[in-house]
C-alpha cells in the first residue's frame, strides 16, 4: 500500500510539473538539448521531460553506473 502511494504522489508531482510547462511555455522542449520533443513521444508519454534522444544516453550513463 505505501509503494502504491508514492507512486501516486510521484505521478501527481509529475502532472503538476507538466501543466507548469504547459503555462509558461516549454512544454514538448527537451530539458536536456532544447529541442522538441516529438508528437509521437508525448502521446506515449505526455509528463516526459526528455526527448528520445536525450533519454536513450540518460539510460545508457545510469547503466554504465549500475543504476
Amino acid at each position: 500500500m505505501l509503494r502504491i502511494k508514492d507512486r501516486e504522489s510521484k505521478l501527481i508531482n509529475k502532472i503538476k510539473d507538466a501543466i507548469e510547462r504547459i503555462d509558461n511555455g516549454t512544454f514538448g522542449i527537451c530539458e536536456v538539448c532544447g529541442e522538441e520533443i516529438s508528437e509521437k513521444r508525448l502521446m506515449a508519454r505526455p509528463m516526459t521531460t526528455l526527448c528520445i534522444k536525450c533519454k536513450i544516453k540518460q539510460e545508457e550513463e545510469e547503466k554504465k553506473r549500475g543504476l
